[in-house]
């Protein structure tokens, strides 16, 4: 069984290098022979509209019911001393003390009722797509300098 060999090819291709600008500016890179160099620029921004669409979903649901009480109070009063108090309790007028005295409050409460709320997913559609990629140049100023005109990704390729 023979074995086949082939020559070595020397590559045309001396060195890559890649990278991202973020805007507009000079990149700093290895040293290139320019004459001999290619630059490869891809724009990364651009501007405009997107139609959009999709689903807004939604719950229905209770607000459960609920009570509160306090149950009726009494409130004893005292004299201290030699003085005498009145007091003047509301639709009931005055009330006075010789030495003891009683406030009553009645049993009080609130109740709210059960609460249903109803929603309805929506669908979402419209607008439409006008979207333009930003033109982007570069080139090479210098042998260490890449200069680009927006925010993009680079190539530098030099050849042997």
């Amino acid at each position: 069984m023979a074995i086949n060999t082939y020559p070595a090819i020397a590559s045309p291709v001396k060195s890559i290098q890649r990278g991202s600008a973020g805007g507009a500016g000079t990149v700093t890179i290895t040293a290139v022979d320019i004459t001999k160099s290619m630059v490869n620029i891809q724009g990364t921004a651009s501007a405009g509209t997107v139609a959009a669409s999709g689903a807004l979903n939604a719950t229905s649901g209770n607000i459960n019911a609920g009570s509160w009480s306090i149950p009726a109070t009494t409130y004893q009063m005292r004299r201290f001393g030699q003085y005498n108090s009145t007091l003047t309790v509301r639709n009931s007028g005055p009330y006075n003390s010789d030495s003891e005295s009683r406030l009553y409050f009645p049993a009080m409460s609130a109740t709210n009722n059960a609460v249903s709320y109803n929603s309805n997913a929506m669908n979402l559609t419209g607008g439409s797509t006008n979207l333009v990629a930003a033109q982007v140049t570069g080139y090479l100023s210098g042998s260490t300098s890449l200069v680009v005109s927006a925010a993009c990704r680079y190539e530098v390729v030099e050849f042997n």
